[in-house]
């Protein structure tokens, strides 16, 4: 054929209903086609929750002079003007993980004594005194945080965490007062300075137990719960009547 007689041939034109003759190839048998567009933006809550929780693990871990706002972003897979955006500076990443982490702490102690109502005296004690220990042994960042509160950043981060703290504190109190037997006859500044007392004495001896793992959370949490009912029952009639105590003849129902 000449060069004159050469001519571009026009497109062949399938069929109608022909899908072999399509401009771009069918995709293989049970391989499904990639989506186009954007990544999927994720919802700042989303983004702010996973900050919070990566920022409790690293101070839990490193303590408060130990990490950085950048350590965090680059930790939760976000750029550091996300941490800045959502949060501010350091301090204030700070006290939302506190805040994050109390809130986690009284939901479940909250379940708790939803849940043991109907249980009386040192039966409820230990109950609830169980459920504090589950999240400390189930969450030990979260309870970490806890006792970073007092003592970690500047003096306003300070102090903006206690009154986080003073928070969950009144909160626990509030449901002993409402659920716990005892409480109810005690006058409203010892029922106060008590369910403190007792917040503080369960803490401590979580703390133990992280420290020094050589007693069971079981023996741990009856020893408590026994410590603090016979405070509890002291206060509320005046007297040391035994009410149940190892080696005393309990009270008939």
């Amino acid at each position: 054929m000449s060069k004159l007689q050469k001519k571009e041939m026009p497109p062949t034109t399938a069929p109608a209903g022909d899908a072999s003759a399509t401009s771009e190839a069918a995709p293989a048998s049970g391989t499904a086609r990639r989506p186009r567009g954007r990544p999927r933006q994720v919802p700042l809550e989303e983004q702010r929750e996973t900050i919070l929780a990566t920022a409790t693990r690293l101070f839990a871990t490193d303590g408060f002079d130990g990490v950085t706002s950048e350590r965090i972003a680059e930790a939760s897979g976000v750029g550091r003007p996300t941490v800045y955006q959502l949060f501010g500076s350091k301090n204030e990443v700070f006290l939302a993980a506190i805040d994050r982490a109390f809130a986690r702490i009284l939901s479940h102690v909250r379940r708790s004594f939803g849940t043991t109502v109907n249980l009386r005296g040192r039966k409820q004690a230990v109950a609830n005194i169980v459920s504090y220990f589950e999240i400390v042994t189930q969450e030990p960042d979260t309870f970490q945080m806890l006792l970073l509160a007092d003592r970690s950043g500047d003096a306003p981060t300070r102090d903006a965490a206690k009154v986080i703290r003073r928070r969950m504190q009144d909160a626990v109190a509030a449901y002993m007062r409402a659920t716990w037997e005892g409480f109810q006859d005690l006058t409203e500044r010892d029922a106060q300075l008590a369910a403190t007392l007792i917040a503080s004495a369960v803490e401590t001896s979580a703390v133990y137990h992280l420290e020094r793992p050589d007693r069971t959370t079981a023996e741990i949490v009856q020893f408590v719960a026994d410590f603090v009912w016979a405070g509890i029952y002291d206060l509320a009639v005046g007297h040391d009547i035994p009410m149940g105590r190892k080696g005393s003849t309990p009270k008939p129902a």
